[in-house]
């Protein structure tokens, strides 16, 4: 099989939190007083941000759905046939016959739009002390950072009642809040295989993009089934125009 890449495609756009959204970051051990549901946050700025593994697992489980691809074990498609538009984008592990080439879709992890912050902090949604205006990962912008990071998590206590005694089981849960806006970024691979100038590659870009609008009718993160994670994505772009 001959293997030639074409092009990449960049795709972005603004992932808007609708309802709180959950990303559990795990927690080994809980100290009292402790937060025993976390939400994944960056280890400098304590920023929360969504993992790029999260986004592309949960594309590809709803493109799974839609083209029947769900084994009755529930694992991932693995099958690698040539044909499967699923290994074909979103690659089949090492331990397979790569029929389909590389992964064609790169999902980066999202991080909070710096647009939405200074719109935030024009409104005093933030303290005007507090300053955002600082970019890139030097020590001075990453402190300045973690000083509105906890503008940026919310607490939510759920209660499991016990149906006989009607006893409260109270479990908090941190969230990103509604409104919060983070920036997409992606990125798609075109190959051409076997001298076929990418044209299959480049027919399967309107499946990527029905797995992200199929993002709006689902929830992204935990908890999706109790009103967590409901998303929309704005401004979605392919190359910098306009994907409808």
């Amino acid at each position: 099989m001959k293997i030639q890449l074409i092009e990449h495609k960049n795709i972005t756009g603004d992932l808007v939190i609708l309802t709180g959204l959950h990303i559990g970051a795990g927690s080994d051990t809980i100290e009292i007083g402790g937060m025993d549901n976390p939400i994944v946050k960056d280890p400098y700025t304590s920023e929360p941000y969504i993992p790029g593994s999260s986004l592309k697992g949960k594309i590809r489980s709803l493109l799974e759905w839609r083209e029947g691809k769900i084994s009755s074990k529930g694992d991932p498609c693995k099958c690698g046939d040539p044909e499967c538009l699923v290994c074909r984008i979103f690659g089949v592990s090492a331990d397979r016959e790569r029929k389909t080439g590389p992964t064609r879709l790169i999902v980066r992890d999202a991080r909070i739009s710096r647009g939405f912050l200074s719109e935030m902090q024009q409104h005093k949604f933030f303290p005007d002390e507090k300053s955002i205006e600082s970019e890139g990962f030097s020590p001075e912008a990453m402190t300045r950072r973690r000083a509105i990071a906890s503008y940026l998590v919310e607490i939510k206590s759920e209660n499991a009642i016990n149906r006989v005694t009607a006893m409260a089981n109270p479990r908090p849960l941190e969230r990103v809040p509604a409104g919060t806006v983070f920036d997409l970024q992606m990125t798609y691979r075109v190959f051409s295989i076997d001298d076929d100038g990418g044209e299959r590659d480049l027919e399967l870009l309107d499946k990527v993009k029905e797995g992200i609008r199929a993002l709006e009718n689902d929830a992204l993160g935990g908890y999706g089934s109790r009103g967590c994670g409901r998303v929309k994505i704005d401004n979605l772009q392919l190359d910098g125009e306009p994907w409808d």
